[in-house]
């Protein structure tokens, strides 16, 4: 809705706002949480991840021939520092204890505040494209979990617990992170 992850739009006004580039059709094909209009599903626009899928239930897509494809598909990404590989575990959304999360500015211009995470300022950083690496520049590395801004063209890794320990040690500024947002049907 209006061009966020977060916020609620009709879906007519949608249809209006962007008839006149590309709407023909408009199907209201997703679940969302009523308190922020965020999907429950997977979202993706123009190619890019901006909304996880969920293995707890199936996913349509067309493809780029123009074929329907409805499956089950799950996120399971990942991302790596100056350490080993780590699961990352959402995208555009809050991770639990123990969990990394990136966030884009699909999400909106600021991450939510998380008490005791570690945020990894990434800049510049690709469009999130399942099944790709994505390799950023570490900008800034934070503790406390202070709300921060997404910069444009850039994207924010931001973790708890003991993934929270691991990206302040494995994060480091000036020297590449990479994350790989995979979408795949679960296992």
């Amino acid at each position: 809705s209006n061009e966020s992850l977060l916020g609620r739009e009709t879906l007519s006004a949608m249809q209006r706002r962007t008839a006149s580039v590309a709407t023909t059709a408009g199907v209201n094909g997703d679940f969302f949480t009523i308190a922020t209009g965020r999907p429950n599903g997977v979202l993706m626009r123009e190619g890019e991840l901006l909304a996880p899928p969920r293995s707890s239930r199936s996913s349509a897509g067309i493809t780029s021939d123009g074929t329907l494809d409805v499956r089950r598909v799950g996120f399971l990404g990942r991302w790596v520092g100056a350490g080993q590989r780590r699961p990352l575990a959402t995208l555009n959304e809050l991770p639990t204890d123990g969990q990394a999360a990136l966030f884009t500015t699909a999400y909106g211009p600021t991450t939510p505040a998380v008490p005791g995470a570690t945020v990894a300022v990434l800049f510049p950083f690709p469009s999130a494209v399942p099944n790709t690496d994505l390799a950023a520049t570490v900008g800034l590395v934070a503790t406390g979990g202070a709300s921060v801004e997404i910069p444009a063209g850039g994207a924010v890794l931001v973790a708890r617990g003991l993934q929270a320990s691991a990206l302040a040690a494995e994060a480091v500024v000036g020297e590449p992170v990479t994350i790989t947002p995979p979408a795949a049907p679960p296992t």
